[in-house]
Order: structure tokens, then C-alpha cells, then sequence
């Protein structure tokens, strides 16, 4: 090729956008895996210095030296935002690998985009879940993202409104929610602590094989039967709660039982 041809030449738009995509995909996925080993290696520098002392208490205080250290330079999130990376990386191949086979066949390119699509919508789905259902067990790590720019846009739109004194109490409400954070948030969000109590219970009475178990644990947790009517949790003064006496209930009965 002439140098006049090299002159004329001028690179595709597509060829750019995929480079752009791929290699910021590369360099996330390389970035998540050097900060994955980076993790693994403060975790070893972490039980190496807590197991190196020989008086136990001497241990329990390096432990907390260094667990008051993890909390104040926020590790937890360091560690959430790698994943956070490795997902962006493998969204913005696909992106740059619909545009690539577009720019060459019509046809692939749209069964590969229609697969992309399902599996972006599973995504999005998975990560809108655990905000509406308390109790779901899926999560992406834009999950608690999510939860933050929710609670934020709504306490935007409460603070226009808070001459009402309801409306600055949920206001205020929405604020500590913030503050505790998604998964404290998730904990005590737990309601009717007494059906829970009792789903426990059940739960482990189904891992009981004998009678002698089944006694065993019931004399184990004689107070655990005592449920506060207000709050449905145990309480101190058993007279101001009601016993659960038909502890037959607990057992799931089935029809020849």
C-alpha cells in the first residue's frame, strides 16, 4: 500500500468503539483480578499477625487493632467494588462484541444481541430483587447502588414537602437508613419475630431422629417458648408474655401423621 493510500485510509467507526470497549474490558478484568490477589493477601497478613502472638490476650488486642484499622479505611467496600469490576468488564465485551459482528453479519449479530439482551435482563432483575423483597437471597454488586439512589431520590423529593411534620419524620427515617447501611437495613427488617421464632423452631425440630433428640432440645430452651406480645421477642418477665403451649403446632402434620 502507497503512502498516499495510508493517507486516504481512514479507520472504521465500529473498529474504534469495539478497541474502546474490549480494552476497557481487559484492563477491568486485569484490575479485578490483581485487586482479588491483593485481598487474598491482606487476609494472609491479617491471621499471620493475629496467630503470631502467644498470649491470647496479647492476640485479642492486635485483632482489634487491626480490625478498628479495616473499618476505618473501609475495606468492605474496596472488596464489594471488585466484583463491581469484573461485572463491567464482562458487560462492556459483550457490548463491543454486538458491534463488532454487526459490522459484518446482520443475522449473528442479532441472535448474539437477543442472548446479551436475556441475560442483561436477568441481571437487572437479579439486582432489583433484594430491594423490594427484603428476604431474597440473590444480590449483584449493584444491588446496594441501587438501594442508596433510591433512598436518596426519595429523600430529595420528601425534603420538598417537609413543613409536614409526618413527611420530615419519614424524611429522617430514610436518613438513618441510609447511615446504618443496605445490610443493616436488611437485618432489622425483620417483622412478626415471633412467626420466626417459631419457623426456627420447627426447623430444627425436623433435624431431630428420635424422641430423646426431640426432649433434649425442647428442655434445652424453656424460656425461648415465651413470646412478647408487643415486640415477639423473648422476654426477661414471662408474665407479661404469652407461652406457646401447643408445641405440637411446631410440627409440620401430615395427612397419616
Amino acid at each position: 500500500m502507497t503512502a498516499q493510500a495510508l493517507a486516504a485510509y481512514k479507520t472504521p467507526r465500529y473498529a474504534v468503539h469495539v478497541n474502546i470497549f474490549w480494552f476497557l474490558s481487559l484492563c477491568l478484568a486485569l484490575s479485578a483480578g490483581l485487586g482479588a490477589t491483593l485481598v487474598q493477601q491482606w487476609l494472609r497478613r491479617y491471621n499471620r499477625l493475629t496467630q503470631r502472638a502467644e498470649s491470647p490476650i496479647r492476640r485479642v488486642r492486635v485483632r482489634t487493632f487491626l480490625l478498628f484499622g479495616m473499618r476505618s479505611f473501609h475495606i468492605r467496600w474496596f472488596v464489594e467494588n471488585i466484583s463491581l469490576m469484573l461485572h463491567a468488564a464482562i458487560f462492556l465485551f459483550f457490548v463491543g462484541l454486538v458491534e463488532f459482528l454487526f459490522a459484518f453479519n446482520d443475522e449473528v449479530a442479532e441472535v448474539i444481541l437477543v442472548a446479551v439482551s436475556a441475560f442483561a435482563a436477568l441481571y437487572i432483575i437479579l439486582t432489583g430483587l433484594p430491594v423490594i423483597f427484603q428476604n431474597c437471597p440473590f444480590q449483584t454488586p449493584l444491588t446496594s447502588v441501587l438501594w442508596y439512589i433510591g433512598h436518596s431520590i426519595a429523600i430529595g423529593f420528601l425534603f420538598l414537602f417537609r413543613c409536614s411534620r409526618h413527611v420530615s419524620a419519614k424524611s429522617e427515617e430514610l436518613v438513618d437508613h441510609v447511615c446504618q447501611g443496605f445490610d443493616t437495613y436488611i437485618v432489622s427488617y425483620v417483622k412478626h419475630k415471633n412467626q420466626w421464632d417459631k419457623a426456627a423452631l420447627r426447623e430444627t425440630l425436623d433435624l431431630c431422629r428420635d424422641d430423646g433428640e426431640v426432649e433434649s432440645f425442647l428442655e434445652a430452651i424453656p424460656g425461648y417458648l415465651y413470646i412478647d406480645n408487643k415486640t415477639g421477642s423473648d422476654i426477661g418477665n414471662k408474665s407479661n408474655g404469652t407461652r406457646i403451649d401447643d408445641v405440637g403446632s411446631l410440627f409440620i402434620v401430615k395427612e397419616h401423621d
